[in-house]
C-alpha cells in the first residue's frame, strides 16, 4: 500500500496529528476532523497545552493536512483552535483549512449530522485529488444531497402542501407525518406511495428502499427541512399509446382501491381536448379490470371491481391518428386532477 491518508476525529484527530511524527512513508496526506476532545490532565492547562501541542506536530509535518472546524459545541474556544490552526501551519501552504463557524449551525459535532456533510465533503474530495488519491462519492444514498444556492432557491418551502407533487390523500397526510418527525429525515415519493425514515444513521437510503418495495420511480422529495424536488413525478401526466380497430373501441379504467383491495373512491374523469376522429364517453360507475403492476401491493387486486372509465370509439370510416386530453381525480379530500393523453392509431 503506497496510498495512505491518516484520518481522525476529536480525540483521534489529535492522535492523527501526532502519529505523522513517526515519518510513515506511504502516508501520502492527513485529514483531521475537530482534533479537540475535553481534559483537565494538561498541567500547563487544556488550552495552551493543545495550542504547543499544535506547534510541536506541526514543526514535525510537512504533509498536505485538511482540517476541519467549528464554532458550535466545540471543546474548546474558537481563539483556541484557530491559535492551534496557525501555530500547526507556520504560515506554510500544506495545510487546507474547512472552517464551519461561518455556516448557519457553525458545525462542530459535523459528523454526526448529515446537514453539515456538503460543507466540507467536497473539499474533502478536492483534497485526495489534488494528491492523486481516489476521490468522490461512492454511494449517493447515504449522505444529503448536495443542493447549489441558485437550485436551492428555485425550490419549494418545507412545509408548502400544495407542492407536494403526489396530491392523493394519503400523500398528503403521509408528509404532514413526516414534518413532526425530528433530524435526520427523508421522505420519497414514488408512483404508487411514499417513504418515511428518521433517526438513524441513513434515513436518505431507507426511505428510498422502502418505497421501491411498493412503488415504481421513486425519488427523495425532502431531506431534513429542504425539498429537493425539482420537477413533477414522471407518472403526473400519463401518456397512452394504443392501437384500435376501425369497427372496434377502446376504454380506459380507472379505479382507487384501498390495500385490502376494496374500493376507496370512484375517481372523476374530466374532458379537456375531445378527439377530432371519433367519439369520447366517460362512464362514471362502472365495472372493470384495474391493472396495477409490480411492486405495487395492489397488483394482487387486479380483479373485477366497481371504478370510472373513458371509452373512445372511432368515426364510422376513419383511419389514422386521434388523440384526446383527460383530467382524472387524485383524491377526494384535497381536489387534484392527473392529466391522461391518450394517442390512437386506427388500424
Amino acid at each position: 500500500m503506497r496510498h495512505i491518508v491518516l484520518a481522525g476525529a476529536g480525540h483521534g484527530g489529535w492522535e492523527t496529528l501526532a502519529s505523522n511524527q513517526e515519518k510513515i512513508p506511504e502516508v501520502q496526506g492527513i485529514l483531521v476532523l475537530g482534533p479537540t476532545f475535553k481534559t483537565d490532565i494538561c498541567p500547563a492547562g487544556t488550552d495552551k497545552a493543545f495550542v504547543n501541542g499544535a506547534e510541536q506536530f506541526g514543526q514535525a509535518n510537512s504533509l498536505p493536512t485538511f482540517w476541519v472546524e467549528g464554532r458550535a459545541n466545540n471543546p474548546v474556544s474558537e481563539t483556541v483552535w484557530r491559535a492551534m490552526v496557525g501555530m500547526y501551519s507556520h504560515k506554510k501552504d500544506h495545510l487546507s483549512l474547512v472552517d464551519l463557524s461561518t455556516t448557519p449551525s457553525g458545525y462542530y459535532t459535523f459528523l454526526g449530522y448529515g446537514q453539515a456533510f456538503p460543507y466540507w465533503s467536497v473539499k474533502a474530495d478536492e483534497f485526495l485529488k489534488h494528491l492523486s488519491l481516489p476521490s468522490g462519492l461512492k454511494d449517493a444514498a447515504y449522505v444529503e444531497p448536495i443542493i447549489k444556492k441558485n437550485e436551492a432557491e428555485s425550490l419549494a418551502k418545507i412545509d408548502d402542501i400544495q407542492a407536494l407533487p403526489d396530491q392523493s390523500d394519503k400523500a398528503i397526510q403521509a408528509y404532514k407525518e413526516f414534518l413532526k418527525k425530528p433530524f435526520p429525515r427523508a421522505f420519497a415519493i414514488g408512483e404508487n406511495g411514499t417513504a418515511t425514515a428518521w433517526s438513524e444513521r441513513d434515513p436518505a437510503r431507507h426511505a428510498l428502499e422502502t418505497c421501491s418495495t411498493h412503488s415504481k420511480s421513486c425519488h427523495l422529495y425532502a431531506y431534513n427541512d429542504r425539498v429537493l424536488w425539482k420537477s413533477r413525478l414522471p407518472a403526473d401526466t400519463q401518456v397512452y399509446h394504443v392501437r384500435v380497430d376501425p369497427k372496434g373501441d377502446i376504454s380506459l379504467f380507472l379505479t382507487s382501491l384501498k390495500p385490502d383491495c376494496s374500493v376507496d373512491f370512484l375517481p372523476k374523469i374530466r374532458v379537456v381536448k375531445q378527439p377530432l376522429h371519433g367519439t369520447l364517453t366517460i362512464w362514471p360507475d362502472i365495472i372493470g379490470t384495474p391493472h396495477y403492476t409490480a411492486p405495487s401491493p395492489l397488483a394482487r387486486c387486479n380483479k373485477a371491481t366497481h371504478g370510472s372509465s373513458a371509452q373512445y370509439r372511432p368515426a364510422a370510416g376513419y383511419r389514422g391518428k386521434d388523440t384526446m386530453l383527460m383530467e382524472r381525480q387524485v383524491g377526494v379530500k384535497n381536489p387534484h386532477y392527473q392529466s391522461i393523453i391518450l394517442n390512437i392509431d386506427v388500424l
